[in-house]
C-alpha cells in the first residue's frame, strides 16, 4: 500500500488522472453499472462505484497509486470497521502471477501470527472489459483487500522525529525476523509507516519466495539480502535501534527455524554492526554461541 493521497472525492481524483467516468459494465465481483477508468502508464484499471470481493462490501474507491505490479485505491468497508481497507489490482500477466504470490505469502504469515504485514482480507479475480465491451476481450486480474489502509503513511524513515524513527526501525528488525522465521523471504524491501505513531509493516510481497528446509544455497543468499536490504534502508541513526530488535527477535524464534538459515541471520547481524555507518555506540550486537 503506497502513500495515501490527499483526500478527495473519487471523482476529484478522477479528474487529477484523466480517468472516464463511464456506464460500461465491469466483470468479476462488481454489483453496479457504474464504473471509473483509469488510464495508466502501466494498463487500465476499472472499478465500480461499489463492488463486492469475498465477503467484503467496498465503496468510495479513491485512487492512490501505481507501481510494478498494481495500482491501489483506499475504499470504505461497509460494517463497523473504523478505517478505510486498500484495494490493490494487478497488471495482468505475470504482475497477476505476482499478486497471487503475494496472497498466498500474507495468509501463510497470518497463519503463522506475523503481524508485521497488511492483514488479507479477501482476494477475487477481476476482469476488465476492453474498450470497446463488445470487442469480448478481457483482462484477467486479482484484486486483494488489504486491511489496514494507513492514511497519509511514508515510505521510507524521512521526516520522522527521532522517537517514532527508532520505533520504526525496531518493528522492522522485528518484521524482517519474524516473516524469515515463518520461512519466507523477499528480493524487495518495502514499508509502510505511520508517521503519527511510527508504526510499521511490510507491504509488497509479490517478489516473495517461500523457503524449504533446508533451505537452498540460492535460499539462504535471498534470506541474507533481505535482512541486509533491511539494515540498509534504516537511517544511521537508528541502525543500532533495528540491529538489537532483530537480535532479540532471532533469540526469541531461532528454536523453531532451520538451523542454517538462524546461523546465516546471525552472521549478518553480528557483521552489519561494523559497517561504516555504524554510530560505534556498540562492538556487537550478536552474542556469542
Amino acid at each position: 500500500m503506497p502513500r495515501s493521497a490527499s483526500r478527495c472525492s473519487r471523482r476529484c481524483v478522477a479528474r487529477a488522472i484523466g480517468a472516464v467516468v463511464t456506464g460500461a459494465a465491469v466483470g468479476g465481483p462488481a454489483q453496479t453499472a457504474l464504473a471509473a477508468t483509469w488510464n495508466l502508464a502501466n494498463g487500465r484499471v476499472s472499478l465500480p462505484d461499489t463492488f463486492s470481493c469475498g465477503a467484503e462490501q467496498l465503496s468510495a474507491l479513491e485512487f492512490v497509486g501505481a507501481g510494478g505490479s498494481g495500482a491501489v485505491f483506499a475504499a470504505e468497508a461497509a460494517g463497523s470497521r473504523a478505517t478505510r481497507v486498500a484495494v490493490k489490482v494487478s497488471w495482468a500477466g505475470p504482475a497477476a502471477l505476482g499478486v497471487q504470490n503475494e496472497a498466498d505469502v500474507y495468509v501463510r504469515l497470518q497463519d503463522a501470527s506475523i503481524r508485521s504485514v497488511p492483514k488479507l482480507l479477501a482476494k477475487c479475480d477481476y476482469s476488465v472489459l476492453a474498450s470497446p465491451p463488445a470487442s469480448g476481450i478481457m483482462d484477467e486480474r486479482v484484486v486483494l483487500i488489504l486491511d489496514p489502509f494507513v492514511e497519509s503513511a511514508a515510505s521510507n524513515f524521512e521526516g520522522l522525529n527521532p522517537s517514532r524513527a527508532d520505533r520504526a526501525a525496531s518493528q522492522l528488525g522485528v518484521a524482517v525476523v519474524a516473516v524469515l522465521s515463518a520461512g519466507i523471504a523477499s528480493t524487495d524491501v518495502q514499508v509502510l509507516i505511520d508517521p503519527p505513531t511510527g508504526e510499521l509493516r511490510l507491504i509488497d510481497m509479490s517478489e516473495a519466495t517461500v523457503l524449504t528446509s533446508p533451505p537452498s544455497f540460492v535460499q539462504l543468499a535471498i534470506a541474507r539480502g533481505f535482512l541486509a536490504e533491511a539494515v540498509a534502508i534504516v537511517p544511521s541513526q537508528q541502525r543500532l535501534a533495528f540491529l538489537r530488535a532483530a537480535e532479540e527477535e532471532l533469540e526469541r524464534r531461532r528454536h523453531d527455524m532451520d538451523e542454517e538459515l538462524a546461523d546465516a541471520l546471525v552472521e549478518i547481524l553480528s557483521t552489519s554492526i561494523h559497517l561504516p555507518w555504524n554510530t560505534g555506540k556498540a562492538a556487537s550486537v550478536m552474542p556469542s554461541h
